[in-house]
């Protein structure tokens, strides 16, 4: 949609596009739509396990599929999910982390490892793009700067967890003989 609308000189969807409209000449143009043609058929490459991964709809929506259409191995975890009335309309009112709920790892294990192999994927190509975002950030000039606390561990930036400092300096055995 985007380069077709480029090459069209539509540029709603580029703002800093349209301050320069009059400028642009049709080579200009031309070279966006090359390189939005090929920023897609990278995306297709990059994520093309995600793109033709096959969810089964019980994943993405448990409560409108029927059972007998599903894999043998859940059909009864599913069933059981589908008379839960609890979980049905926390699903519908948009909860999305019906999966790695401490009810689900309770109540039904066996469907909540099946449902987290198939969700897993996004997460984790999340966090290896955020991954490579970061080392091309410590390798970039902000490395050359003495900045080492605003830089910090790659391993600390793609966490959410903060470190407690205290309890670490608190656990620190300062060395006695010296």
């Amino acid at each position: 949609m985007y380069w077709i609308n480029i090459g069209r000189r539509e540029l709603m969807q580029f703002p800093s596009l349209t301050t320069v409209d009059i400028e642009l000449k049709v080579d200009d143009l031309s070279v966006y739509v090359e390189h939005l043609k090929h920023l897609y058929s990278d995306m297709q490459v990059r994520f093309s396990d995600l793109l033709e991964m096959n969810i089964p709809g019980w994943v993405v929506d448990p409560f409108r599929v029927n059972a007998v259409d599903v894999d043998i191995t859940v059909q009864e975890s599913l069933i059981e999910l589908q008379s839960d009335i609890t979980a049905q309309p926390r699903f519908k009112h948009g909860t999305p982390n019906l999966w790695i709920s401490s009810e689900m790892v309770r109540k039904l294990p066996l469907l909540r490892d099946k449902a987290k192999l198939y969700c897993i994927a996004f997460p984790a190509s999340y966090l290896v793009e955020c991954g490579f975002s970061r080392v091309a950030y410590l390798l970039s000039k902000a490395r050359n700067r003495l900045d080492i606390v605003g830089r910090g561990d790659s391993r600390l930036s793609l966490t959410m967890m903060q470190p407690d400092i205290e309890k670490l300096a608190s656990l620190h055995q300062p060395q006695g003989s010296h």
